[in-house]
C-alpha cells in the first residue's frame, strides 16, 4: 500500500514513441535495455539472467497519479497478431514498495496499477493488462509508484497458440504452457530434474481460478477410454490437492486429491473419459500451493466399450484458445519459506525444508515482538511491520516471538504500572484481579490474542522469515529472577488464585512465588496448559515457518515439565497431521546444559561463550542465542564464530531502544558494533546458502584460527574459514589432490576477492588481501572450493 503520496507540480503527458533502432525482437526482454528516466536505475546483480535489474531506491517518493517523469520505454517487435499475457520478473521487499504503473502504447490513458507480490527474490508475475497487439513494435511503459520495487525481465506470451504437444500419452508438466503462479522448479527427484509448482505462501482457493493453471498437450492415437494419471509431491495436509480437467470438461474442473508424500508418488487423477484420436489438452489449476507436478500420463482401462464415459473430441489446432483469463483477480503476497522444518538426516546441525534444503537459522529478536508492554494500559503499540523491515533489511530469516504470561509487572522495573497486552485468557469476572481489572477466566481464550498470533506468523512467512513462538516464560512467575526484584510478575500471573475465578493456584507452597507453575506438580494447572498449547498449535500450526519453543529461561525444577510439554506438543501435532520443531532454552537458575542435551527436544539454546563457541556434535540443531550467553552482547565476529562452529547464532537485540522494563531502555540502535554484528548474521545466512551445508561440518582443528566449517575429502572438497583478527591463516587440505579456487570476504565493506587458485594437500599459508583500521574491520572469511 502507497503511504505519504508525492505528487509532482509538473505532470507532462504520458505519450512516447517507439524508437526503431532500440527495438528487442525477441518475446523476453531485459528491463535494463529499456530507455529509463527519472529515479529509475539500473542495479547490479549477477544472480540475474541479464546481471542487472531495474528499479527505484527507497527514499525516491511514492506517486499516485502516474508520473512521466520516472519511467522506463521496452519496446518489443511483436511477429504475429495475437492476444499477449505480460509477465514481469519482480521483486517487492515489503508492503510499501510492491507496485508500480504501466501502460502498453500509452493504453489506458489511465495507466494502471500494477500490485506485486512481497517476495525477497525475483519471481514471475502476471502484470493487470492484456492487450491485442498487431504484428510490429510496441512500447511497454512502466512508471514509478512505489520506491523500492524492482524489476529484472519482462516477457510477452501469445495466448491464441496451443501448447507444445507432446506425441505420446506421458508429458512432461514443464512442458505445457504455464500460467503465474505456476512456476518451474528443479528437483532431482523429477523424471527431467523439474516439476511445476506454486510456492508455498501464495494461497489457497475453495474454488477454481482459470487465471491459476498449467495447460500441457497430450496426443492420443486410438478411440479408447482413458484414466488420468499425474505424478505428484503433497508434502503436507496444506499441500494435497489440485483442480484438473481434460479439454474443458468438467465445465466446472474438478478436485484432484493427492497422496502426501515428500518424494514424486504416482496419484490417479478423478477423470476417466472417452478420447478420440489427435492432440488433448490436459488443464491442472491451483488449489493449493506447495503441491507440486512431475509429469501426466494418459493410461488404457482395457475395456473400453463397457465403460460409460463421454467421448471427447480434440479441438482443432487452429481454434484452440485457452481458458478466459480475469485481469484484476489480486494476487496474495507469496511466502519464501518451505517448511515445516524437520531435523536433516545428512547433517543435524541443521534443519532442512520440504524441498530437502538445508535452512540455516539466524536473526534478531526482542522483547515486545508479540505482546505490548510499557508504562500504561494499554501499553504503546509494537511496530511489528517495522521490525520485519529491520530483519528483511539484514537478511535475517528467523526470530524468537516472545510471551509473557503476566498482565502487569515485571522484576526488570520498579514501574507500578508496568502493563503486558493481549493476554491469553479472557477477563471476565467476577472479581477484581490483583491488577486492578476483572478475574480471568482460564477456560475461555481470548481470540484476539491468537488471532494476532497467526496474523504476526503469516506477516513473517511472507517476508520468509523463521518464527520461533514462546508458549511460556521462566520470567514471569518469579518474585525475583536473576537477582532482581523490583517489582513482582507473580501478582499479575492468571494462575495466581486472586487473578482466576477457577479456583487455580500456582503458589503452592505459599511462598509469594509461582515456580511450582513451571512443574508437573499441579495436574490441575497442567491441564490447563495443555489446553492453551493446543489453543497455539490449532491457530499456527498449518503454517510452515513456524517452530516452538516451551520456555524462556525457567528454572531447575521445570525439566521434567518441559519434556512433558515436548512430548505433548509432539502428540498433539500428530494427530493434526504436521509436526514442527520444538525447541527447549536454558535452564536459568539451577540447572545444566546437560538437561537440554538428554531433552526429546528437536532443537536447543544452551549457555556459553560467545568469543568461543562450542563446536556443535549433531547431537541436537542448536540455535545459540546471546540472551543466554550475555544478554545484549557480542560484537562482528560473534555470527560468524557460531556460524563456523555449527551452530545457528541469534542475537538479543536492543532494536530501537525505545521499551523499557522488558526491553533494551537507551540502547544505541546504531551502534557500530551492533550495526556489524546485524550484518554478519545476514552475510553467514548469504554463504549458508551457497555452500553445501549437508556436506561441511565444524573442524576447527583444521585451521590455525580455530574456526573452519570443511568438507575434507574429494570430490567437491571445501573449507570455509575465518579469522577473527584478520592476517594470516594455516589451512589442513589434507590429501586433496585437486586445486582449490582461493576466495576472500571482507564482511565489514562487503567486498569479495579472487585469490587465484592453489593446489591441494598439507598445510598452506593464507594471508588476506585486507588492511583494517581497527578491530571493527579486521575480520575476513576465506572460502577454498574445488
Amino acid at each position: 500500500m502507497i503511504s505519504g503520496l508525492y505528487q509532482s507540480s509538473y505532470m507532462p503527458t504520458l505519450t512516447h514513441k517507439a524508437f526503431a533502432a532500440d527495438c528487442n525482437s525477441t518475446l523476453t526482454v531485459e528491463a535494463e535495455s529499456g530507455v529509463i528516466t527519472g529515479n529509475f536505475v539500473i542495479r547490479q546483480d549477477a544472480s540475474l539472467s541479464g546481471g542487472r535489474a531495474v528499479y527505484t531506491p527507497d527514499g525516491s517518493g511514492t506517486f499516485n497519479p502516474a508520473n512521466s517523469l520516472h519511467r522506463i520505454d521496452i519496446c518489443i517487435t511483436i511477429a504475429v497478431a495475437d492476444v499477449y499475457k505480460i509477465i514481469g520478473w519482480t521483486k517487492a521487499p515489503d508492503g510499501g514498495s510492491n507496485s508500480f504503473f504501466m501502460t502498453i502504447d500509452n493504453q489506458p490513458t489511465t495507466p494502471a496499477t500494477w500490485t506485486l507480490p512481497i517476495t525477497t527474490t525475483y519471481e514471475p508475475v502476471e502484470a493487470p493488462l492484456k492487450p491485442t497487439l498487431s504484428a510490429g513494435q510496441h512500447i511497454i511503459s512502466i512508471y514509478l509508484r512505489e520506491d523500492g520495487a524492482e524489476i529484472d525481465k519482462i516477457q510477452l506470451q501469445g495466448q491464441s497458440a496451443p501448447p507444445t504437444c507432446n506425441s505420446g500419452l506421458t508429458a512432461e508438466a514443464e512442458s505445457g504452457i504455464l500460467h503465474a503462479p505456476f512456476q518451474i522448479v528443479q528437483s532431482s527427484q523429477a523424471s527431467q530434474g523439474q516439476a511445476v509448482q506454486v510456492a508455498d505462501g501464495f494461497g489457497s482457493f475453495g474454488s477454481p481460478n482459470l487465471q491459476y493453471r498449467v495447460d500441457i498437450c497430450v496426443t492420443v492415437s486410438a478411440l479408447a477410454t482413458y484414466e488420468l494419471w499425474g505424478w505428484t509431491v503433497a508434502p503436507d495436509a496444506g499441500s494435497d490437492s489440485f483442480y484438473i480437467q481434460l479439454d474443458g470438461a468438467p465445465s466446472t474442473p474438478a478436485k484432484w486429491n493427492l497422496v502426501r508424500s515428500t518424494g514424486f508418488e504416482a496419484n490417479k487423477t478423478p477423470l476417466k473419459l472417452s478420447l478420440s484420436p489427435g492432440q488433448h489438452t490436459v488443464s491442472v489449476f491451483l488449489r493449493e500451493d506447495g503441491a507440486q507436478l512431475d509429469k501426466i500420463e494418459l493410461r488404457l482401462t482395457g475395456n473400453a466399450a463397457n465403460t460409460p464415459a463421454p467421448t471427447l473430441t480434440p479441438t482443432p489446432t487452429a481454434t484452440w484458445t485457452p481458458a478466459p483469463i480475469p485481469t484484476n483477480t489480486p494476487v496474495p503476497a507469496q511466502g519464501s519459506t518451505t517448511g515445516p522444518l524437520y531435523v536433516d538426516a545428512t547433517n543435524p546441525r541443521y534443519f532442512s525444508d520440504a524441498n530437502g534444503q538445508i535452512v540455516y537459522l539466524t536473526g534478531s529478536h526482542t522483547w515486545s515482538n508479540f505482546q505490548d508492554n510499557g508504562g500504561a494500559n494499554p501499553p504503546p503499540a509494537f511496530n511489528y511491520t517495522a521490525y520485519l523491515d529491520f530483519l528483511q533489511a539484514r537478511n535475517h530469516n528467523f526470530f524468537r516471538l516472545w510471551t509473557w504470561e503476566q498482565s502487569r509487572w515485571s522484576v526488570e522495573t520498579s514501574d507500578d504500572q508496568y502493563w503486558f497486552s493481549p493476554a491469553p485468557f479472557k477477563r471476565t469476572g467476577p472479581g477484581v484481579a490483583l491488577d486492578g481489572l476483572p478475574k480471568f477466566d482460564l477456560t475461555q481464550f481470548e481470540q484476539a490474542t491468537f488471532d494476532r498470533m497467526r496474523a504476526r506468523v503469516l506477516e513473517a512467512r511472507a517476508r520468509g522469515i523463521y518464527v520461533s513462538i514462546m508458549l511460556f516464560n521462566g520470567w514471569s512467575i518469579n518474585s525475583s529472577k536473576g537477582g532482581l526484584a523490583a517489582q513482582s510478575p507473580w501478582r499479575g500471573h492468571p494462575f495466581n488464585a486472586a487473578n482466576n475465578i477457577n479456583g487455580i493456584n500456582g503458589d503452592l507452597n505459599g511462598d509469594g512465588s509461582g515456580n511450582e507453575v513451571h512443574t508437573l506438580d499441579n495436574p490441575n494447572i497442567t491441564a490447563r496448559q495443555e489446553a492453551y498449547v493446543r489453543k497455539v498449535i490449532d491457530t499456527v500450526g498449518d503454517l510452515d515457518n513456524v517452530l516452538y519453543e516451551i520456555s524462556n529461561e525457567s528454572d531447575g525444577n521445570s525439566a521434567d515439565w518441559q519434556y512433558h510439554m515436548i512430548t505433548f506438543v509432539r502428540q498433539y501435532e500428530a494427530s493434526k497431521g504436521q509436526q514442527h520443531p520444538i525447541g527447549m532454552t536454558a535452564i536459568y537458575f539451577g540447572g545444566s546444559d546437560q538437561v537440554l542435551f538428554d531433552s526429546p527436544a528437536d532443537w536447543i539454546s544452551p549457555t556459553g561463550n560467545y568469543l568461543d563457541p562450542l563446536a556443535a556434535s549433531g547431537q541436537k540443531v542448536i540455535v545459540y542465542d546471546t540472551d543466554h550467553l550475555c544478554g545484549i552482547c557480542g560484537d562482528q565476529t560473534y555470527p560468524w564464530r557460531a556460524f563456523l562452529r555449527g551452530l545457528n547464532p541469534i542475537y538479543m537485540d536492543g532494536y530501537d531502544g525505545a521499551a523499557y522494563g522488558t526491553g533494551g531502555e537507551g540502547f544505541a540502535f546504531d551502534d557500530p558494533t551492533v550495526a556489524r554484528l546485524r550484518s554478519a548474521m545476514g552475510q553467514t545466512l548469504q554463504y549458508a546458502r551457497r555452500i553445501d551445508l549437508g556436506q561441511m561440518t565444524p573442524r576447527g582443528e583444521l585451521a590455525s584460527t580455530g574456526y573452519a566449517l570443511a568438507k575434507p575429502g574429494e570430490p567437491n572438497a571445501a573449507f570455509l574459514v575465518y579469522l577473527p583478527a584478520g592476517g594470516n591463516v594455516t589451512v589442513n587440505l589434507g590429501s586433496a589432490s585437486n586445486s582449490f579456487v582461493v576466495e576472500w570476504f571482507h564482511p565489514a565493506s562487503g567486498q569479495t576477492v579472487n585469490g587465484g587458485t592453489v593446489n591441494g594437500g598439507g598445510e598452506q599459508l593464507f594471508t588476506s588481501p585486507f588492511n583494517s583500521s581497527s578491530s571493527l574491520d579486521a575480520d575476513v572469511v576465506l572460502y577454498l572450493h574445488q
